[in-house]
């Protein structure tokens, strides 16, 4: 019943997302400054809404010559508009779909050609496995990410995991806990670990830079066994950066093994684990569990290494070196 808009502008402004309702037009209000967070509550569920964010400069000034070239300057108090989009509601029952990529980086042609062709799908969220950008601390990379996934971005919530690059230059996060808003957000903690309902399934995000944290084994095993109870998760989707099993670059995370893996394999209901970090496309299966890793969205891509763990090679099934994102639907 409630959606969040997150945007941010170049100077202090006052901001407002404006939606179109049945009857009416409402709209939500910002405090001032460069960081927005709106809420747009008392929705639908499973309801496409279209909307348009405003804003207006706090210092303004009439308009001007410049004393140089005697141009007109630009009137700071007047209104600027995005473009308008749409969303939906998340449903409370019904199929749906979501899409998950990841591993963009800084390859901005590659990466827009990616969302280019993710953006027909429509989806209704979008999962984004990380490493976004190559170094967290350069405000213009961000600047880049967001420019090219715009597109997609503007009319489908995304969930993000913490990659490693999240933290090149910014080993706290700033930059990923400034830009994301997600459910059980905590900025005191640097390990990045949550969860969602949407429809009949659970979606949990996880920490693969950390693993061994005790507060999200804790997290992890808590979360898995109440959905194991719940009638009403009939899946259970992971994702999370590095993946327990690879046969890529870096391979999998023995440490993952270690304190993810042997509670995956105890709920049926777990359908997948998605990660990404190695810049291809895999599919792995060990213990009754599927792993797809899709970290084709952008980066140089990888071949498949010979020198992984036997572990790693007895669950690949299948390995193709090719930008790409997955589309995953579900329906019953």
């Amino acid at each position: 019943d409630s959606i969040l808009v997150v945007f941010e502008t170049d100077q202090p402004t006052s901001g407002a997302v404006r939606l179109e309702l049945p009857r009416r037009r409402a709209a939500f209000l910002s405090s001032p400054g460069t960081h927005h967070e709106v809420r747009l509550s008392g929705l639908r569920p499973g309801t496409r809404y279209r909307y348009q964010v405003a804003v207006r400069a706090l210092s303004a000034a009439p308009e001007r010559m410049d004393r140089q070239d005697q141009k007109p300057r630009p009137d700071l108090a007047a209104e600027v508009r995005s473009e308008a989009a749409e969303f939906t509601t998340a449903p409370q029952s019904g199929p749906f779909t979501f899409l998950v990529y990841g591993d963009n980086r800084d390859r901005d042609a590659d990466h827009a050609a990616v969302i280019k062709a993710m953006v027909p799908e429509a989806p209704d969220f979008i999962i984004q496995t990380g490493d976004m950008v190559g170094n967290a601390s350069e405000d213009v990379l961000w600047r880049r990410y967001f420019q090219a996934a715009g597109p997609v971005l503007r009319a489908a919530p995304m969930y993000p995991a913490l990659g490693n690059h999240e933290l090149r230059g910014d080993s706290e996060a700033r930059h990923f806990f400034r830009f994301f808003t997600y459910p059980g957000k905590n900025p005191r903690s640097r390990t990045v670990y949550y969860s969602f309902r949407y429809s009949n399934s659970l979606f949990i995000a996880l920490d693969g830079n950390n693993p061994a944290d005790p507060a999200q084994f804790d997290f992890l095993s808590q979360t898995l066994a109440r959905a194991g109870k719940d009638p009403a998760v009939r899946h259970i989707f992971v994702f999370v950066h590095q993946p327990p099993y690879a046969v890529g670059a870096y391979c999998g995370s023995s440490r993952e093994q270690r304190h993810f893996v042997p509670l995956f394999g105890r709920y049926p209901q777990l359908r997948a684990v998605f990660g990404g970090h190695e810049h291809a496309y895999q599919h792995l299966e060990r213990g009754g569990v599927r792993y797809f890793i899709t970290g084709g969205g952008g980066a140089p891509l990888y071949p498949r290494s010979q020198s992984c763990d036997r572990e790693d090679d007895l669950a690949l099934r299948l390995f193709r070196a090719e930008h790409h994102y997955l589309r995953v639907q579900v329906d019953g």
